[in-house]
């Protein structure tokens, strides 16, 4: 699909999984220097030999790396010079030093003023190519608006909400975007494809020596996270209900026998809740850490996973013939429609603001109790 969004994200992703890649693919791992700290610094006449790995709250770096530099911060300075790659991430990531080889970085907001001998593929909310940035390859970007005001002797591919675009391109520029903005004096020596719900602005003295394609798309719609979680409520509410009238028509008695209300049943529920939602995920992490790739804790996992679902089902009913019991006593509502009645009760009250979250808090940990209880020939029953 030709989505500028759905592209954007896909550029982002890509490049996520090349940095990820990259941290296990970088060469030169023989010699090599390790930084960390809250400030780490690199002085201008200090020279790494090697690769330098380094993190920290803040890194600068003011001299060489003749290998590659792999920093981790939440601001990143490059001022000296990297004779290898950059592989960055942190929240403001600045490189005014030349880099021999590939730039590959990760952040809320890069700027770059530099030279690069080959690629750069960066991804952040916002990014500077400044006026005296060289780019010797190609450039690929994700981003929430870029500025692209150096050289870039490659193609450029980017996906963002707003591009503006300066500078020289030696290659074609593609270009998913809801804004997009060529500066004047600008120069691409291909062609220039961009997939927005508008035209671009284009300076008259820029110089676009390929086809300009402009493909039209709709305007990405805001998501309204509030329908979108009404919607999951209610295909969840229909699935429990589902579940649970199935569990009422297979297991009548069984059920049943779960859902009497009496104290044994509440304070056993409850207790056995407690503990089972406590122990049984430390059970499946020891396993897995104890035995790699476990079927014993692939098994256990299974379960807790299953056991969740009829949680309510158990929960809602129970709560519902208590109720019933007690303030209803002469009613004769069929089994399946008091259990209905019980899970629409604990999914409705469950809407309340703050009060709703304890209610579902309390009716998971009971019917998680019922469930490990039911699962016992004698669990349910009275001593």
């Amino acid at each position: 699909m030709r989505n500028h969004v759905r592209m954007g994200r896909l550029v982002t992703g890509g490049i996520a999984a090349i940095l990820m890649l990259a941290v296990f693919t970088l060469p030169g791992l023989a010699a090599f220097e390790f930084a960390s700290g809250n400030n780490v610094v690199v002085g201008k006449d200090r020279v790494i030999e090697g690769d330098l790995y380094a993190a920290g709250q803040t890194a600068v770096v003011d001299g060489t790396v003749k290998g590659d530099l792999i920093v981790g911060a939440r601001t990143v300075v490059v001022n000296g010079r990297v004779e290898g790659s950059l592989l960055a991430s942190g929240a403001n990531i600045t490189v005014n030093g030349p880099v021999a080889g590939n730039i590959r970085a990760a952040g809320q907001s890069i700027t770059l003023n530099s030279t690069v001998g080959k690629n750069v593929t960066i991804a952040s909310e916002s990014a500077l190519i400044g006026p005296s940035a060289v780019i010797g390859g190609g450039l690929i970007g994700g981003h929430t608006r870029l500025e692209a005001l150096g050289t870039v002797n490659g193609d450029l591919l980017v996906g963002a909400k707003e591009v503006a675009l300066g500078g020289k391109v030696g290659g074609w520029v593609k270009a998913y975007v809801e804004d997009l903005s060529i500066l004047p004096e600008t120069k691409i020596a291909g062609a220039l494809t961009y997939y927005s719900p508008k035209k671009a602005e284009i300076d008259k003295s820029a110089q676009i020596k390929g086809e300009v394609r402009h493909e039209l798309v709709r305007k990405r719609a805001e998501i309204n996270w509030y329908r979108v979680g009404r919607i999951a409520d209610a295909v969840w509410f229909a699935g429990i209900i589902l579940l649970g009238v199935i569990l009422w028509l297979l297991y009548p008695e069984r059920i049943g026998e779960t859902t009497t209300p009496r104290r044994e049943t509440w304070t056993r529920g409850f207790l056995t809740g407690l503990v089972g939602l406590i122990v049984v995920p430390v059970l499946i992490v020891l396993a897995f850490m104890t035995v790699v790739g476990s079927p014993v804790a692939l098994a256990l996992l299974g379960v807790y996973l299953v056991a969740m679902l009829f949680t309510i089902p158990l929960a809602g009913p129970l709560a519902a013939r208590q109720v019933l019991a007690a303030y209803f006593p002469k009613t004769r509502l069929h089994h399946v429609a008091v259990a209905a009645l019980g899970m629409a009760g604990i999914f409705l009250l469950g809407l309340i603001p703050f009060i709703g979250p304890v209610i579902r808090l309390l009716a998971f940990i009971l019917g998680f109790g019922l469930v490990l209880l039911t699962a016992h020939p004698a669990g349910i029953r009275e001593e």
